[in-house]
């Protein structure tokens, strides 16, 4: 299903309005396109998409009210689209390490995305599950990626990375796209790539 509108001047013209209803008699649906659109949500719109292979909230602005479990019904999804946004309460990008059986990401983390993850960790401090943390953008990018095996193209531009090493990268023996580009890397460790034997393009420019 093709909702996409690529023209970013277009958002005060069209706000697509989607609530937990909106795909209740879709549920048979894999791909859902809503690029370049000006969302408001009102409760979980993907609920009922259990069969979604493929989302793309390319460009994309989201109002909406707190969901916690926005991503909790994508098990099959393969391919995720999530970039050059405005921040959104719904979508903890942290969360994205339970999609386990991603095989495309692209996503961009921000200053949002990594307050979201602290006050996670600080909630799991209080309850005394953790030891108190100060993560970094690495630590997050490291926490939604430990879990996602299966992934064949992964792009982590534009994600305030520095620090990178072969732990970011250890389980997925089938990654044959990585693009790093634009970010603030300024060393690479010798082995951070040895376990990548399907590599087959890595994009590292516009770092410093």
């Amino acid at each position: 299903l093709d909702l996409s509108l690529g023209d970013r001047r277009q958002y005060n013209k069209r706000k697509l309005k989607l609530s937990e209803t909106t795909f209740e008699k879709t549920t048979n649906l894999k791909v859902l396109n809503l690029r370049g659109n000006y969302i408001k949500l009102e409760g979980n719109f993907l609920q009922h998409l259990s069969q979604l292979k493929h989302l793309n909230l390319y460009d994309t602005i989201i109002l909406d009210s707190d969901n916690n479990d926005i991503f909790s019904s994508l098990k099959h999804l393969e391919k995720f689209e999530f970039f050059n946004n405005q921040p959104c309460e719904s979508f903890k990008l942290y969360k994205l390490s339970e999609l386990v059986n991603l095989k495309e990401l692209c996503l961009k983390i921000t200053e949002h995305d990594l307050h979201q993850f602290r006050e996670m960790l600080r909630s799991k401090m209080k309850r005394g599950e953790v030891e108190p943390p100060n993560p970094t953008y690495d630590d997050l990018c490291y926490f939604i990626l430990r879990d996602l095996t299966k992934l064949k193209h992964l792009d982590l531009s534009e994600c305030n990375l520095i620090n990178i090493d072969k732990k970011f990268f250890s389980q997925m023996k089938d990654l044959s796209v990585l693009r790093l580009e634009e970010n603030n890397i300024q060393h690479i460790p010798d082995d951070t790539f040895d376990c990548l034997s399907n590599l087959e393009k890595i994009t590292l420019y516009a770092n410093p």
